[in-house]
């Protein structure tokens, strides 16, 4: 499988996400995750590595981890913080498009760390 057309187009999503154009970055979004994607919040980052493609066994679905990195001002002092990102594409129309599944998320109660 030739997977140059995904990792150009993971690569340009989080090309958008550097430039902070997410209204680009959008446009990537499949439709059925659309309203998730306008509704979380976004933060730029400075820079990206893609280091892995790992496809479903019937090369409709995809994970693009990359290695991410975002500037945090702590005390008045700006420090680069390293990042890992898992991204989930598909194909829809004939295009890899980026997704969010519901089932993935995984959540831990505020209070789990005080029992």
């Amino acid at each position: 499988m030739d997977v140059e057309p995904l990792r150009e187009r993971a690569a340009q999503f989080l090309q958008f996400q550097v430039d902070g154009n997410f209204r680009k970055a959008f446009d990537l979004v499949s439709e059925d995750s659309k309203d998730f994607y306008f509704s979380i919040a976004k933060n730029r980052i400075q820079s990206f590595k893609i280091d892995e493609v790992t496809y479903s066994d019937d090369l409709s679905k995809a994970t693009v981890r990359a290695t991410t990195s975002r500037r945090q001002l702590v005390a008045g002092h700006e420090f680069e913080i390293p990042g890992l990102a898992a991204d989930l594409w598909k194909i829809e129309d004939g295009k890899w498009m980026w997704y969010h599944d519901p089932k993935q998320d995984t959540a831990v109660p505020f209070f789990a760390g005080l029992i």
